[in-house]
């Protein structure tokens, strides 16, 4: 048994009725023939989608891009911000400048 065709969704609804018995084949029941070219329409409108999503992922590209520029930049800013700080006090591996031997400290004369 076959569900009745409003449980088969709009796209079997919106779907062109199989072809009349005795009705010649290369048509879609609609009385029209298909087209010659249908297989370059086909392309063409396949050719569109996909320079459609090209077009569509370089955009997303270059937005991301910008924001990872954005990103380091900011992170470049914070690390200046807190670089001074740190610059102030000596690296825990570099050892304090040793006194002179005269006995002047670590002054220049």
């Amino acid at each position: 048994a076959n569900p009745p065709a409003a449980n088969l969704g709009p796209a079997m609804e919106a779907a062109p009725p199989a072809p009349a018995e005795g009705e010649p084949a290369g048509t879609d029941g609609s009385g029209g023939a298909i087209p010659e070219n249908l297989e370059e329409m086909v392309k063409e409108r396949l050719d569109a989608r996909e320079d459609s999503i090209r077009r569509s992922l370089e955009a997303k590209k270059r937005r991301l891009e910008e924001e990872l520029r954005r990103a380091q930049e900011a992170n470049q800013e914070l690390e200046k911000a807190t670089q001074p700080a740190d610059a102030a006090a000596p690296a825990p591996d570099e050892p304090p400048p040793a006194p002179k031997p005269d006995g002047g400290g670590t002054s220049e004369p």
